[in-house]
């Protein structure tokens, strides 16, 4: 991930919100900006938003509880890493925002909305004071087109989880009859979709025909270098079926 200027601090954790993993990205830097990123981990869609001090503290200032861009930026560091009850954090939709208007409403007839359903995310950073409850939003626009060093950043995270399966499998294969059975029932139903997989990517080989075109040869070693790695990854998770 990349942010103009200089970086004062950037704090990445993972958090769940509503039964979603995402990863959560906060960082300053040295102009007076507080960026927000969040990636949905099951398919890397990405959430960002750049935030001057003067917008924060209007954002503050507009709920009746001020609060200093360098306090606000604390309040939310503090929140993401859980070093707090106090202070804490909720992704929502659009949809789940007019929900909470409506309920705030209580009973009264909402007013109709003048904006579209959109595909924003909106953080929203809670201080919950002793008789009292404030909440902060910050609207985080939808990245169509990631930069590439988001991209980069993705990438080497799934990979690192990858690599971290055959390690989790090895542990098994040590805790011989004490692995966990819903463990190896979820391997063996990947083993078999491997399988399958490795099927049909023999049959598209084998089909492909002979032609000596240089696309075609190019999608056979393709189709080749898949069936190996494919191979290879059932090899592994036949290993800790049988462990």
């Amino acid at each position: 991930m990349s942010f103009s200027g200089g970086v004062e601090f950037s704090e990445t954790v993972d958090m769940v919100f509503h039964n979603v993993e995402y990863l959560l990205t906060v960082a300053a830097v040295k102009d007076d900006t507080l960026c927000v990123e969040v990636e949905q981990k099951s398919d890397g869609s990405r959430w960002r938003g750049d935030f001057t001090s003067r917008y924060i503290e209007d954002i503050t200032a507009k709920t009746g509880n001020y609060k200093k861009y360098g306090v606000f930026v604390k309040m939310l560091l503090t929140a993401v890493t859980e070093e707090s009850d106090s202070v804490f954090v909720d992704l929502l939709t659009y949809n789940d925002l007019e929900l909470l208007k409506n309920r705030k409403l209580k009973g009264q007839a909402p007013a109709p909305s003048r904006n579209p359903p959109n595909n924003k995310r909106y953080l929203i950073l809670t201080y919950a004071a002793e008789f009292d409850r404030v909440h902060y939003p910050l609207p985080l626009i939808f990245e169509e087109s990631p930069d590439p060093e988001s991209l980069k950043a993705t990438i080497y995270r799934l990979r690192a989880e990858l690599d971290a399966r055959p390690k989790t499998g090895a542990s098994h294969r040590g805790a011989n009859l004490g692995a966990d059975p819903a463990d190896l029932r979820r391997l063996r139903e990947e083993n078999m979709d491997l399988k399958a997989e490795i099927r049909r990517l023999e049959s598209g080989a084998l089909g492909g025909g002979g032609g000596g075109s240089e696309q075609a040869q190019m999608e056979k070693k393709e189709v080749e270098r898949e069936l190996r790695l494919c191979r290879k990854e059932r090899d592994l998770l036949a290993q800790k079926c049988e462990a």
